[in-house]
């Protein structure tokens, strides 16, 4: 949410930025500014000092959190790859393939394996049914692979972008 709504109740989810910062209307998603690491950017991307504190257990997380368990969802990037701590969402590097990154952005071997069937998807899984959420890319778009989140080309005003970003 950009503009008035900001603070008032009406920016509680996904990405705020602005005065409703650290005033509870951005408690989730994508938080920057004196919220961080006041229990006001608990999930989703964290950045700063609440890394670590318990503040970016979910979600994106970067810093010394990662491998100490504060990393456990979406996207690590680190030691906690292939220990466990990447499991869901985007994980990059060894954790690739081995069910480290069944959901959400995969990128490697397990990419058409069933680890991609979720979120976003790049290469062979597009078209498969590997990329049926989130952001798809390729030819899957406009053959229902692209029915939700972020769609780009043709699939755009097809029914293949009814929600979110298009």
């Amino acid at each position: 949410c950009y503009g008035p709504a900001m603070g008032t109740g009406g920016c509680g989810h996904f990405s705020c930025h602005g005065p409703a910062v650290g005033t509870g209307g951005c408690d989730h998603f994508s938080c920057h500014g004196p919220a961080m690491g006041t229990g006001g950017c608990g999930h989703f991307s964290c950045h700063g000092p609440a890394v670590g504190t318990g503040g970016c257990d979910h979600f994106s997380c970067h810093g010394p959190a990662m491998g100490t368990g504060g990393c456990g969802h979406f996207s690590c990037h680190g030691p906690a790859m292939g220990t466990g701590g990447c499991g869901h969402f985007s994980c990059h590097g060894p954790a690739v393939g081995t069910g480290g990154c069944d959901h959400f952005s995969c990128h490697g071997p397990a990419m058409g394996t069933g680890g991609c069937d979720h979120f976003s998807c790049h290469g062979p899984a597009m078209g498969t049914g590997g990329c049926d959420h989130f952001s798809c890319h390729g030819p899957a778009m406009g053959t229902g692979g692209c029915e939700h989140f972020s769609c780009h080309g043709p699939a755009m005003g097809t029914g293949g972008c009814g929600h979110f970003s298009c």
